[in-house]
């Protein structure tokens, strides 16, 4: 009688049982719990200008200012000079500080006003969404207002009283206003605080450094989860070794 030879039963060692699969690493899904690095700010509505009209409402700008910034030093140095001249010579230059500080002037202080208006209205800076636009608007609206209804019609009224006293055979009785010097001095003084706002910028816009506070959370969180190539964090991976020795353990 044929016996078929019996094959050994291979002896089961843990050693020799598979271990798990390693898994690929993949990214970390995006907390949606954390706000998202940059917000996207909205887009003013209105109508914007044009990059050449831009240019030249910039360019008007500037020119306007730039009169309005010269006839007021030049109305300063005819006021200090009128104050230590004598009266004859007084009368003369009250009359040529008069010849200039009228129409010229409104006109320069009208057209730095609207055409800033105009470039905030048109551009992305607004008129009130940027605190130094605000601030130069204030400004210059002030300006224009003090330009219009005190020193046009106070040098009128001084310009009108040399020229009587010119006309008469002396004019040793004419004698310049003293406070005259100060309209020059806090125009040239805010036209320079403006100008340097418009160059600086110091202030962003409204509501802005809220968002950069928000913006830092949201990377701190994001910094535990993933890297910055978009791999698994240093938490995310010592989780998964952690999940892997368990799993191998309970496998043998």
């Amino acid at each position: 009688m044929s016996t078929a030879p019996r094959t050994a039963a291979p002896l089961s060692h843990p050693a020799a049982q598979p271990g798990p699969v390693a898994q690929p690493r993949r990214a970390a899904p995006p907390d949606p719990a954390a706000p998202s690095r940059s917000v996207p700010r909205p887009e003013r509505p209105g109508p914007r200008l044009g990059p050449r009209t831009r240019r030249v409402g910039l360019i008007v700008h500037l020119a306007a200012m730039g009169t309005w910034l010269g006839m007021d030093v030049v109305l300063g140095v005819l006021v200090v000079t009128a104050l230590s001249a004598a009266p004859a010579d007084a009368a003369v230059l009250a009359v040529g500080i008069g010849t200039f500080v009228g129409a010229p002037l409104v006109a320069a202080a009208v057209l730095t006003l609207v055409s800033g208006i105009v470039l905030g209205v048109g551009s992305k800076y607004g008129l009130l969404r940027y605190p130094w636009v605000t601030v130069k608007l204030v400004l210059t609206v002030v300006l224009t207002v003090l330009v219009i209804l005190v020193l046009v019609p106070t040098v009128a009224e001084l310009s009108a009283q040399a020229q009587q006293a010119l006309r008469a055979v002396t004019a040793g009785g004419f004698a310049l206003d003293r406070q005259l010097i100060y309209p020059p001095i806090v125009s040239t003084t805010a036209l320079l605080c403006a100008v340097g706002l418009s160059v600086i910028k110091p202030w962003g816009p409204r509501g802005r450094r809220r968002t950069g506070r928000t913006d830092r959370i949201g990377s701190s969180r994001r910094t535990d989860r993933t890297d910055r190539i978009g791999r698994p964090g240093r938490a995310d991976r010592t989780d998964r070794t952690r999940r892997s020795v368990a799993s191998t353990g309970a496998a043998r």
